[in-house]
């Protein structure tokens, strides 16, 4: 039980320092980013007497940006703010002190995505019904949607985990090109690559929850229902479990075997 409180206590240390001043800002902009972003699309349609074609596509494009972003600031400077504090001396010393950094700063990362994550849901689904009201089951959606992206901080949270871990200086931009390359460029490949981003499992969890309410396109319509490309939502969570277990297992081995540099050292 020492490895879990110690875990435990990590992850209230960085939580508490993600509530400072400069981070807070940065976690109300990421927050208030999609709710004002599909208010402004709203009232400019409004404008032109027309209203958008799928609020809901929109409401998950700002979501994951904000969500990205989060995880990108949060997740990725695991061992470079320890080495950069010059604590890492200490935590590597102590029993079970790498592995409680990398877990503990992985759960606060993911818990403090989340919470931005929750706050931007709510106020576009307040939005979309105070606006236009195009939504069936705003409670279903609403509920759907964070869980969602629960699992998609959950996810990325310990592939950038794994990143910070193995390139920790230039953890942030590698990240960012893994993110720009598996988001936009394989999953959208029709091929066998896609289904190993995890932007595939996600968007066809989201389509077997939601998907009811979206105006989907005709292509999304055949793949997804007609010629049944989508397995089961139980498939892609699992799929979506292992990543998380593998990533954040490699994560422990490699801190744990590798000697990084600190500015102590002559």
């Amino acid at each position: 039980m020492r490895w879990l409180n110690s875990i435990l206590a990590t992850c209230q240390f960085e939580f508490i320092n993600f509530l400072s001043l400069q981070r807070l800002a940065v976690s109300i902009i990421l927050a208030g980013f999609p709710p004002v972003m599909l208010s402004l699309i709203f009232l400019g349609f409004q404008f032109s007497g027309d209203s958008p074609e799928n609020p809901l596509f929109i409401t998950l494009l700002f979501v994951s940006i904000s969500c990205l972003l989060g995880m990108l600031l949060w997740a990725t400077p695991n061992i470079y703010s320890e080495l950069e504090g010059k604590s890492w001396i200490y935590v590597a010393s102590r029993p079970r002190g790498r592995v409680s950094v990398i877990l503990g700063k992985y759960l606060a990362a993911v818990l403090f995505g989340f919470v931005v994550c929750f706050v931007a849901i709510t106020g576009c689904i307040a939005a979309t019904q105070i606006l236009s009201g195009s939504l069936r089951s705003p409670v279903w959606v609403w509920f759907s949607m964070n869980c969602l992206y629960l699992i998609a901080c959950a996810s990325y949270g310990a592939v950038y985990s794994l990143i910070g871990t193995m390139f920790y200086r230039r953890a942030m931009v590698i990240a960012a090109a893994y993110t720009l390359l598996s988001g936009m460029f394989l999953a959208n490949i029709p091929a066998v690559v896609s289904r190993l981003t995890l932007r595939y499992h996600l968007q066809f969890i989201g389509l077997n929850w939601f998907g009811n309410e979206m105006a989907l396109r005709e292509d999304v319509i055949v793949t997804h229902y007609l010629l049944n490309e989508a397995p089961s939502t139980i498939f892609h969570l699992a799929c979506l479990g292992l990543v998380i277990l593998v990533a954040l297992g490699f994560a422990i081995w490699v801190v744990k075997t590798r000697e990084y540099a600190t500015s102590d050292e002559t």
